[in-house]
This record gives C-alpha cells, sequence and structure tokens, in this order.
C-alpha cells in the first residue's frame, strides 16, 4: 500500500472543533483501552470505514476507494495519532459553548483571579469528578466581554448545565493544555508535578494564598489591584520571584560546602 496517503492532525492544537469534540466523546463515553483508543481515534480523523476484519487484516473504504491493510500494517499507521495518550497539549478550544465565547484561550488580557478561579475549579474536577466543577470552569472560560466576579461563577455555571459531557470536557482538555504552555513559558513558576504514590488533591486555599502573598508582598492593601493584574503579567513576576528564589537557594548550597 505505498501509494496509499492517509492524512490526520499532528498535535492537539490542529484538530478541528468537530474532531475535538470526536476525540473528546472517545476519552469520556467509551471504555477504551489506550490502545483502542488509537484505533477508533485514527479510524475517526483519517475518515475510513472498517468493512470487514478477519485474522488477515482490516478491508477499508475512503472516498470509495478499498483497501486491505494488515495488522501490523494498520498498528503502524495509528502510530500517526499517538500524542493522544502522550498527555495534552495545547489545544484550540471550541469557539463558543451555550451561545457564549470564550476569553483569550492562554488568558491573556484577563485579570489574575480569573486563572485563580479556572485551576481551583479544574483541580476540584480532577480530584472529585464532579460535573458542577467542570461547569464552573466552563463558565470563568466562556464568559464573553463580561467583567470577571467569581462569586458569580455558580449562577453562571447554570447554562452549561444540559451541555454533553463529552462537549463540556473539552473544557478540560483546554486548560490541561494550558497548563503544558504556561510550564514552557514560565518555567521556574510552573515545574511538571513528580508523580510520588498516590496523587493528593492540592491545598487550593494555601496555593492561592502564596501566589497573592508573593505578588502583594504581604500588603494586604494590594491584594484587590493584584487580583486583577493581567494574569500573564501576574506570572511573569512569579516566575522572576522563583527563579530569584532558585538561585539564591543555589549560592547558598555552594556556600555550605
Amino acid at each position: 500500500m505505498t501509494d496509499l496517503h492517509l492524512t490526520v492532525p499532528t498535535s492537539w492544537k490542529e484538530l478541528s472543533p468537530r474532531q475535538l469534540k470526536f476525540i473528546s466523546y472517545l476519552m469520556t463515553e467509551m471504555q477504551l483501552s489506550a490502545d483502542e483508543l488509537l484505533t477508533h481515534a485514527f479510524i475517526g480523523l483519517a475518515g475510513i470505514k472498517v468493512l470487514k476484519q478477519d485474522t488477515y487484516g482490516y478491508v477499508f473504504s475512503h472516498k470509495r476507494r478499498y483497501f486491505i491493510l494488515s495488522v501490523a500494517e494498520f498498528y503502524e499507521f495509528t502510530r500517526k495519532v499517538q500524542w493522544i495518550t502522550g498527555g495534552v497539549s495545547e489545544v484550540t478550544p471550541l469557539s463558543e459553548l451555550a451561545g457564549v465565547k470564550h476569553v483569550h484561550p492562554r488568558l491573556c488580557d484577563t485579570p489574575f483571579n480569573r486563572y485563580l478561579a479556572c485551576e481551583n475549579y479544574y483541580q476540584q474536577y480532577i480530584f472529585t469528578q464532579n460535573i458542577q466543577a467542570l461547569q464552573c470552569l466552563a463558565a470563568c472560560f466562556y464568559a464573553g466581554k463580561k467583567e470577571f466576579d467569581d462569586s458569580q461563577t455558580l449562577n453562571n455555571s447554570e447554562k452549561f448545565a444540559d451541555l454533553p459531557v463529552h462537549v463540556l470536557h473539552t473544557v478540560f482538555l483546554w486548560y490541561a493544555g494550558l497548563k503544558t504552555v504556561f510550564q514552557k513559558q514560565f518555567s521556574y513558576l510552573f515545574r511538571p508535578a513528580e508523580a510520588v504514590g498516590e496523587a493528593q488533591a492540592p491545598n487550593m486555599r494555601e496555593h492561592i494564598d502564596n501566589m497573592i502573598r508573593a505578588l502583594t508582598g504581604g500588603d494586604v492593601t494590594k491584594t484587590e489591584a493584584v487580583a486583577n493584574t493581567e494574569t500573564w503579567t501576574a506570572f511573569s513576576e512569579l516566575n522572576a520571584k522563583a527563579r530569584e528564589s532558585e538561585e539564591l537557594k543555589n549560592r547558598m548550597a555552594k556556600m555550605r560546602k
């Protein structure tokens, strides 16, 4: 099959809206192993249909053309979408949910307290699987041009309550991918988590307080101003402070030798 050319997206960011919802559906609505996920994903993304399967391989159709692949050949094709099981990278989010457009996909030009709220609901969903936390995450991101007020998030989340789980899950994928962007851009501030035993839910109150304290320098009168600081500006300052702290720690360690 040397003349067979099947094209598929090569990253999360390349997924079209329809493809993103399709992958999200496979991840949320079907109980699939990693290999099964890759198989279904490749078939769907490549736009091919399985007509027959036997011990020798598979018979497919693609754009009115029929072809046969052995099991080994088909396995090689599924390797084209292995990025799906290799962790979520930056995702192009759906342009709107429940008729509401999202804010900047990298949270640029948005207040720092929106990021803090997104992180809080994201972590809640991971450790509780409470769908309401995912609806709240959606409400933080799909907020149009409204001024952000987290006290209204729960009420705003109600408009997303009737969305199918796999559609709502695309918001989770967007934020998971965004965290990889943060790790690359602000490497001192966002360190990849080390897997040690069973993961524990983070103390979000302590985490948020520490970030706010670092930005205010302990001056509580500056808290509101910090909350409204542009997100990436806040990250830049926190990243610089984290870098300075690490450099000081390294100098101190050398002095003890």
